[in-house]
């Protein structure tokens, strides 16, 4: 399985900013703030009509702030989404390929391949959020708070459904990311073993891609 750049849309009534409760999100937003690095774990499930069964492969995460990303699919990795500094590589190891991205034509206002980019923080604030996202839904379940919501960029609209993601209020760790596309297909990323602010060895974010085929992407 390899990252998708292509999302989907259907568009769905929505809240508006002044009927949801974003004191949650706020909070969350607010605790991002300190983020300096992240690992965790993750379960990644993909859910598609012409599949009876969803496919399901573990992965690993790493952030470091401000941008610095590496995103593996699969033990060992058979795709790995590497940011550092000004480009984005895909890479496939088994393959000895590559594709390379601007980082710029990555960020999520660019619309649908932005959204495979997750961003610390989400937004500034709880304005700079609304000015982002629509709201769909928003429940406060127990300790944690699940939030629908789909970006106002008019590119990613086109094709997605929506977005969710759940977080435990008291301590922001992310419980799951789900995007759901207009084709009704899934791809939901479920986290654990989060550790937030360790040092993470600077090599994590350089890969040796000598002998690859690297080929740039259409932006």
């Amino acid at each position: 399985m390899r990252f998708s750049p292509v999302l989907l849309f259907l568009s769905l009534p929505m809240f508006g900013a002044g009927t949801v409760n974003l004191a949650p999100v706020g909070k969350w937003i607010a605790g991002q703030r300190e983020l300096q690095s992240l690992t965790a774990d993750f379960v990644q499930t993909r859910s598609l009509k012409t599949l009876r069964d969803p496919l399901a492969n573990p992965g690993r995460l790493y952030f470091r702030a401000p941008d610095a990303f590496r995103w593996e699919l699969g033990q060992p990795a058979r795709a790995i989404l590497l940011r550092n500094r000004d480009h984005v590589f895909l890479i496939e190891p088994a393959k000895k390929k590559a594709t390379r991205f601007s980082a710029s034509a990555l960020e999520p206002k660019s619309g649908t391949q932005g959204l495979l980019m997750m961003k610390f923080p989400m937004a500034k604030n709880v304005e700079d959020f609304k000015a982002q996202f629509d709201v769909i839904d928003l429940q406060e379940i127990e300790n944690d708070c699940e939030v629908s919501l789909l970006p106002k960029d008019a590119n990613a609209r086109k094709f997605l459904q929506s977005l969710t993601f759940r977080f435990v209020k008291s301590t922001g760790e992310l419980r799951f990311f789900e995007m759901t596309t207009r084709e009704g297909s899934k791809l939901r990323n479920d986290f654990s073993h989060v550790r937030v602010n360790e040092k993470i060895d600077p090599a994590i974010f350089e890969y040796d891609l000598a002998g690859f085929e690297i080929t740039d992407a259409k932006n």
